[in-house]
């Protein structure tokens, strides 16, 4: 059997690498998050990487994965380590958002398996974050800190099943086929 390639899919004005990392612009772009695809590479003490999406608000990385291979998960991991943050997204509208707060308290932890993710909007600023496990409260693009009480949960990782599905279902749907031009309904 041959090998399976990804699609090329052009959405926004940008050539994506796959239809899955344009469905994630599509999700982006009905909660108004801005985003940069294919931000320069970085190199992370000898580790290349070319991370999918840069959200500027909220200062995070967003990868966007059918299958995390092990060198995947390295470089996901040497970014952390190096102080980022980065949220992965997979085909189904799951997300797992990985935060250096874990490693730099324990450099063991398994950054990408670490329990509750959630995408939180700000209610003092209106714009969303992708929050790890931990809880880290304060919002990640305008600083905001009053414990929890500051944002909401928009989807929750264990109480939605990982997404809510009608945010997703905007993504899921979007057709690229056939030169139509998709268009994502905004929230």
């Amino acid at each position: 059997m041959g090998e399976i390639k990804a699609i090329e899919t052009v959405y926004n004005g940008y050539r994506f690498r796959s239809r899955l990392e344009a469905r994630w612009a599509v999700f982006f772009d009905s909660l108004n998050i801005p985003y940069i695809y294919g931000p320069e590479g970085l190199d992370i003490n000898g580790v290349y990487y070319l991370p999918d999406f840069y959200l500027p608000d909220c200062k995070q990385f967003f990868e966007v994965k059918g299958i995390m291979t092990e060198l995947d998960m390295n470089k996901v991991n040497a970014l952390i380590s190096a102080g980022y943050s980065v949220t992965i997204g997979y085909d189904d509208g799951k997300f797992v958002a990985c935060d250096n707060w874990s490693y730099e308290n324990d450099p063991n932890f398994d950054l990408c398996k670490s329990g509750t993710s959630l995408l939180c909007k700000c209610l003092r600023c209106g714009k969303y974050w992708f929050m790890g496990s931990v809880g880290v409260y304060t919002c990640q693009c305008c600083g905001e800190y009053d414990g929890d009480h500051h944002f909401v949960y928009v989807m929750d990782y264990y109480k939605d099943g990982y997404s809510d599905t009608k945010l997703w279902d905007v993504a899921r749907r979007t057709r690229f086929e056939h030169s139509e031009t998709p268009t994502g309904r905004r929230y």
